[in-house]
């Protein structure tokens, strides 16, 4: 997940930002391996959802639902 890692860099040296990055993460990393993979070439990665359906062997419908749960589960941690 190198593109994560990238996301950190790209925080700088605001610490504040490294420890949001760093959360982000956290929350990414407990995620079941589809969602986080899902959100991961959506999100970062900017491929469709029909591509990344395809790639999993999954509906288009069952992608939006992935990433739909890793927002939330981010959001969630974020506001705390």
């Amino acid at each position: 997940m190198s593109t994560i890692g990238a996301a950190i860099e790209a925080a700088g040296s605001d610490l504040a930002g490294r420890q949001q990055a760093i959360r982000a993460m956290k929350v990414l990393g407990a995620l079941p391996d589809r969602v986080r993979c899902a959100f991961v070439l959506i999100r970062f990665e900017g491929q469709s959802y029909r591509d990344v359906a395809a790639r999993l062997g999954v509906q288009v419908s069952t992608v939006e639902m992935d990433v739909a749960l890793a927002l939330r589960s981010l959001a969630i941690e974020m506001s705390l």
